[in-house]
């Protein structure tokens, strides 16, 4: 597998992130990230050499700390013990694939240059993440104000360990550590499952509206067009495409759940491009604080000089991470609708039962319910809390990580509300009017394929193991969906 080279000058794009994150990939600096490293590495020496300069986070303390004085004999055991002291996260372990995220992530960011990392903990840092040997990471602890500290802490005391007594840069523990690259990660890949969904999840509303004799009027790009929302015109396309020459002559009006999917699809689009353009933007951004310049300011010597600020501060990921929960939440909420009419007896037969006397899918539409109510307490705002901490230094923050982990939450259980309306549209199509099935749009014919391949027995027997069909229902339709051809570079 070739290499790929962090460029800070090269934009954050999906394709590359999703190569970063393959088991096998070798991440490596450009000539111009490592150009960069030296010379904030630079930067910060000159700082230093002012025996008059007192600089945050080198000769003093940390957060409420930051009175407290540190020896210059003091400065590396200064950083070695700040890594140590915040690497105290609590829960359950995060993925491989979301520490990989987080060390790629971290490591775009240290190779701007404004840092002042030394050459030798960058590069440590990038062996770590090669070695195939991930460091364990705990999801608790937290609150995305000074960046995300306490994982951060837990990646970077295994690559400390790495670097010889003597070895260490003066700020190289809070360079490691001081960024928003944990809960972008997490955010960043529950965005992509979250897009992916989206598109499974139009066939799948598709596929129902076919199956219940729905009309496509409410849906007809023409008459779309007079709300003028761009992603309703786009959703009204996508959908369409995939109803192919399907036309119904059933009653004037379907149910909301049924007409207004254009409404409900266009703004939960809205939201997901919203999040796409605060996570894709965070990650080229620099998260670190204070970062070091050597730029002409009116309020600056031309000089290398510090900036203390709060380029740390978690607001934009946290948002963004509330917006993905709210829009799986919308998507969980439709699906379960139309999956009860599919049950209602209103123009199926009554529960989808397989054989004359069963219970059909009843249950999978209670357990439905029971996921859309859960996401209903998921998808309120994380960023919407502040909890004080650091002895009132840090009095205002974002609650970004617990946005990311009750996002992820969301999503999964998003896609197992729409893989159990993927289910109950595929048995409906095969019970339902006469030769339905041989007349459905090849889009959706290819789409229920799909499904049916997934669902095994589940599909057309009674009393079949539902809960595993519908998992691998779930991973079939988060596989199936194309982010890509929804979310392009130009809507960023």
């Amino acid at each position: 597998m070739p290499a790929i080279f962090i460029d800070p000058t090269v934009p954050f794009s999906l394709e590359e992130f999703s190569r970063a994150l393959q088991t096998g990939s070798s991440i490596r600096p450009s000539a111009v990230a490592l150009s960069k490293v030296r010379r904030g590495f630079q930067n910060l020496t000159q700082v230093l050499d002012d025996p008059s300069r007192k600089v945050y986070g080198i000769h003093t303390g940390f957060g409420g700390l930051q009175g407290d004085q540190t020896p210059s004999d003091s400065l590396e055991d200064h950083q070695r013990d700040l890594v140590a002291s915040h690497a105290c996260g609590v829960g359950d372990l995060l993925e491989d694939r979301e520490v990989r995220a987080m060390m790629y992530l971290r490591a775009r960011q240290l190779s701007r240059g404004y840092s002042g990392i030394s050459t030798t903990a960058f590069n440590a840092y990038l062996n770590a993440l090669n070695s195939g040997k991930l460091p364990t990471v705990p999801s608790q602890g937290s609150v995305g104000a000074s960046g995300d500290l306490i994982p951060m802490a837990h990646i970077a005391l295994k690559v400390l360990e790495k670097i010889p007594k003597g070895k260490l840069g003066p700020r190289d523990g809070l360079s490691l550590i001081n960024g928003t690259e944990a809960s972008l990660a997490v955010s960043l890949l529950n965005w992509e499952r979250a897009g992916a969904l989206f598109d499974s999840a139009l066939s799948t509303a598709a596929l129902s509206l076919f199956a219940f004799s729905g009309k496509t009027e409410a849906w007809d790009p023409v008459f779309i067009n007079l709300k003028k929302h761009r992603e309703m015109a786009e959703v009204s396309g996508l959908l369409m495409k995939r109803l192919g020459s399907y036309r119904s002559r059933g009653l004037p009006q379907d149910p909301y759940s049924f007409r207004a999917a254009v409404h409900v699809f266009g703004g939960v689009l809205k939201l997901l491009r919203t999040a796409q353009d605060l996570l894709f933007k965070e990650a080229d951004s620099v998260t670190d604080n204070p970062v070091i310049l050597f730029a002409p300011s009116p309020h600056r010597p031309i000089a290398p000089s510090f900036y203390h600020g709060a380029h740390f501060h978690g607001l934009q990921v946290a948002l963004a991470a509330d917006m993905t929960a709210w829009a799986m939440n919308l998507l969980a909420m439709g699906a379960e609708r139309r999956t009860d009419w599919l049950l209602s007896g209103r123009r199926l037969p009554m529960m989808l039962p397989a054989k004359a006397r069963g219970s059909g899918l009843m249950m999978l539409q209670t357990v439905q319910g029971a996921l859309v109510a859960e996401n209903r307490l998921l998808s309120r705002p994380a960023s919407a809390d502040s909890i004080p901490s650091s002895a009132n230094q840090e009095d205002f923050v974002p609650m970004a990580m617990g946005a990311a982990l009750k996002a992820k939450k969301t999503a999964a259980n998003a896609g197992r509300v729409v893989a159990i309306e993927a289910l109950a549209a595929g048995r409906a199509v095969a019970l339902g009017r006469s030769g339905a099935k041989t007349r459905l749009p090849s889009a959706l014919a290819v789409f229920l394929r799909t499904i049916e391949r997934a669902a095994g027995r589940a599909l057309s027997q009674e009393d079949r193991d539902f809960s595993a069909a519908v998992e691998r229902i779930a991973v079939i339709l988060e596989r199936a969906g194309q982010t890509g051809e929804t979310f392009s570079k130009k809507e960023r």
